[in-house]
Order: structure tokens, then sequence, then C-alpha cells
């Protein structure tokens, strides 16, 4: 089962937030939209792309992280 989530990202999501005036929620597709633009770098494989004949999925290895700057 899954664990529960923090308190503070609960209140957020419920609009039971005390410290703000404004709920989360109202905005959420906004905070989606800004970190949802991002660009991702890899170093393809070429031999593994050709004899495919192009690459349509592709696998990460290691982590994946997201800057935002």
């Amino acid at each position: 089962s899954l664990s529960p989530a923090p308190q503070s990202l609960y209140n957020l999501l419920t609009q039971n937030n005390p410290d703000s005036d404004e709920p989360f929620v109202t905005y959420i597709r906004a905070y989606n939209q800004v970190l949802a633009f991002t660009s991702l770098g890899v170093n393809l494989d070429k031999e593994l792309a050709n004899a495919k004949k192009g690459v349509y999925t592709f696998r990460i290895q290691g982590a994946l992280y997201h800057q935002i700057g």
C-alpha cells in the first residue's frame, strides 16, 4: 500500500492551507505547464538505432533529473 502524503502536500491538494489566501489547486494547471516544458539530452547508440530503423522508445540508465533555469 502507499504511504500517506506529507502533511504539507496533503494540505495543498485538499485546499487546507492556512498560510495561503489562494488555493493551490486554482493554479495547479499553470504550475504544471511551467514545469512540463523540458528537454532531454541523450547519447544515442547509432548502431542500435540503425538496426531498428529508428528509435521510437529508449531506455534511460541511471537517474533522470529535472533542473529549473
